[in-house]
Order: structure tokens, then C-alpha cells, then sequence
């Protein structure tokens, strides 16, 4: 099972991908739902993150970001997750 945390503020994410018991760390810029549109966030994720995310089949997506508090920002990030992480368990906090 491979399991992608991120932590992200307005002006940079960290991104850990743990599968079998090994972490490996990459950073985009941030992903603020007050300053990015989805489809904006769909476009870092796709440019900025594809090396990590290329090395595994992620199940579980665990975002800690800013702005989450918003139900509208929530949708905007866990659709732009969702489009890039079709298949994997999106849980979304603030």
C-alpha cells in the first residue's frame, strides 16, 4: 500500500510518499485553494509531483492544507486530487 501525505501552505507543499516501510519527500509549490483554481492545482500536481507519483499506485492521500477550514476550498483541492489520484482514499484536513 502506498500512502502520499502532504502538507501545504500558500507558498510551498511537502509531499511524503510511504510504500513498504520507505518514505521519499518532494515539494511543489503550495496549493491555496484562495489563490489557485482547480484546474491550476491539477496542473502542479501533473508537473510538479510526477516523479514521485509515478513510482507508486497510491491508495490513501492524507492533504493538510490551508483554507481547508472552507467547504469550497475542500472541494476544489479533493477534485483536483481526485482528477490526479483517481483510485486512491482522499482525506482532506486543515
Amino acid at each position: 500500500m502506498a500512502i502520499l501525505l502532504a502538507d501545504s501552505g500558500a507558498t510551498k507543499c511537502e509531499w511524503v510518499l510511504i510504500q513498504k516501510g520507505k518514505k521519499k519527500t518532494a515539494f511543489t509549490q503550495g496549493l491555496s485553494p484562495y489563490f489557485l483554481t482547480e484546474e491550476q492545482i491539477i496542473e502542479i500536481l501533473n508537473k510538479e509531483l510526477s516523479g514521485l507519483s509515478k513510482t507508486a499506485s497510491i491508495q490513501k492521500i492524507h492533504y493538510y492544507g490551508t483554507g481547508m477550514r472552507n467547504p469550497a476550498n475542500v472541494s476544489i483541492v479533493k477534485n483536483a486530487l481526485r482528477k490526479v489520484f483517481n483510485s486512491a482514499d482522499i482525506s482532506i484536513n486543515d
